[in-house]
């Protein structure tokens, strides 16, 4: 399936692209426009997930979009994805355990097998990466991998909402900061997210390093475009996600 992902990948670049102007975009000095307004304020997140009275609600805003509600604002995907921080079990760190059973069934196909046993592990995966995103829908990964399988299946009228879905999760990602400095750093909710980001605007991650910086820490993403030679230093905050690493 690698080879299909890897499509996928730039299939969803430029659906992302006509979606939000990403093709002027690229001529700027910033590789991903930088909207200070939306850069995650943690303490005002905190407050407003963690109230019961409060629109933006956490565990309100999950079940919305894992019922499949297409019509959340930008705002409400922003502390949907943020608040999952300050909600139990938060943890920055791998993928789900489905994604694992995903990868078993996509692994078993081969060049040979006939047709009919393709599509059926195809659909076990899938199964699984839907399963994935229900038991942690803030991992773009899981959302890559349902539209990868569903692309080669051609279910092209499901694949829809796991578009609507996927941008609830990059948009405030994309938004939160263009990557060129600390203070523009790009905020995530995991390391995962991180790679999968970069993969998905079409750059390879060559190295990543931890670095502090007034005592904040920060993932330095050394990354290049598929496309050229120019190498590109990227600053991603992780201080919530080191922080739900508990020995």
């Amino acid at each position: 399936m690698n080879n299909r992902t890897f499509n996928m990948r730039h299939f969803l670049l430029m659906l992302i692209a006509l979606t939000i102007g990403m093709g002027s975009a690229w001529a700027q000095p910033s590789l991903f426009p930088y909207h200070d307004e939306m850069v995650p304020n943690y303490k005002k997140i905190e407050k407003y997930t963690t109230d019961p009275n409060n629109q933006y609600y956490y565990p309100k805003l999950k079940q919305r979009f894992l019922e499949g509600d297409t019509n959340l604002t930008f705002e409400e995907c922003h502390y949907l994805y943020y608040g999952s921080i300050f909600a139990e079990g938060y943890f920055g760190y791998g993928d789900s355990d489905f994604i694992d059973s995903a990868d078993y069934y996509g692994n078993l196909i081969t060049d040979s097998m006939p047709e009919e046993q393709v599509i059926a592990l195809h659909n076990k995966a899938l199964d699984f990466a839907k399963k994935a995103i229900h038991d942690n829908p803030h991992r773009l990964k899981h959302y890559v991998y349902v539209l990868s399988i569903l692309d080669i299946l051609q279910r092209y009228d499901e694949m829809e909402l796991y578009k609507e879905m996927l941008y609830c999760v990059l948009f405030p990602i994309y938004k939160s900061g263009d990557g060129s400095s600390p203070k523009k750093a790009l905020h995530t909710v995991s390391i995962s997210d991180e790679y999968e980001f970069l993969h998905i605007y079409d750059f390879n991650v060559i190295g990543q390093q931890l670095v502090f910086i007034k005592k904040k820490p920060y993932d330095l993403m050394e990354a290049s475009r598929y496309d050229d030679d120019s190498v590109y230093d990227l600053y991603f905050y992780v201080s919530h996600i080191m922080s739900s690493f508990k020995l």
